[in-house]
């Protein structure tokens, strides 16, 4: 972190650093799981998603609810690349409100909802950077994988869990991957090749009247080095 040259971008790595290592609080033991979701629900996501693709087409979106995703700098790939949004935020809510149980058998906490976003789908040449979300309200979170292209090669998530393992995780249509996602690192760091991977994305947090974002954010913010802003020397391999 401290050859990271643009003071902005160190900034943020510390803050995530400080975020997973000492701020947020281990719910589950490994960090992550896997399970499939209700079938009604899957049929549902896929309605959408493939009623979009034969109506708008996958290449040059133009409704209302299907638009490519503004930048986000973790999301890689150029400009052909940038991810497709097929929203419906109502259904949507829906389904974040209906999953909850889901989320918090695994979790083993009762859960608020957060947001759900999507569905997402990535198309050839993305990929994403190891990274982790906001944690005051990205905490506990899913990735349902709602279906992708006939010639779309395996494209696994990579998560690290809490006992220093890194994971690779390939997921079918209709599968979840419950993960604490403001503490496990994870992304797609492999290139995507087809035509398009796509998901929702379910986030949550925690319930209790103890839980407080802000007081969260101040304390990491505290947490960071007051030496943060020191560059180091580059170094080769590095």
């Amino acid at each position: 972190i401290s050859r990271i040259r643009n003071r902005e971008d160190k900034w943020n790595a510390w803050v995530a650093i400080m975020t997973s290592a000492l701020i947020a609080t281990n719910y589950t033991e490994n960090g992550w799981g896997l399970t499939r979701a209700p079938d009604h629900i899957t049929r549902r996501l896929q309605l959408r998603l493939n009623r979009t693709l034969l109506e708008e087409g996958i290449i040059d979106p133009s409704g209302k609810s299907t638009y490519k995703e503004h930048y986000i700098p973790v999301i890689g790939g150029e400009e052909h690349a940038r991810p497709l949004m097929i929203t419906n935020a109502h259904d949507n809510r829906e389904i974040l409100n209906e999953m909850t149980p889901f989320f918090e058998w695994w979790s083993g906490i009762d859960l608020k909802p957060s947001i759900a976003y999507g569905i997402r789908a990535y198309r050839n040449d993305s990929n994403l950077l190891m990274h982790i979300d906001k944690p005051t309200s990205h905490v506990i979170s899913g990735i349902y994988h709602v279906g992708r292209s006939e010639d779309a090669e395996p494209w696994p998530i990579v998560i690290e869990d809490f006992h220093g393992n890194t994971n690779q995780v390939y997921l079918t249509p209709g599968d979840i991957l419950f993960y604490e996602s403001s503490k496990c690192n994870h992304g797609r760091p492999q290139t995507f090749y087809g035509g398009y991977y796509a998901s929702l994305f379910m986030h949550y947090a925690p319930a209790s009247p103890d839980f407080d974002g802000k007081a969260l954010l101040h304390e990491r913010d505290l947490a960071v080095p007051p030496h943060w802003h020191v560059d180091f020397p580059p170094q080769e391999g590095l």
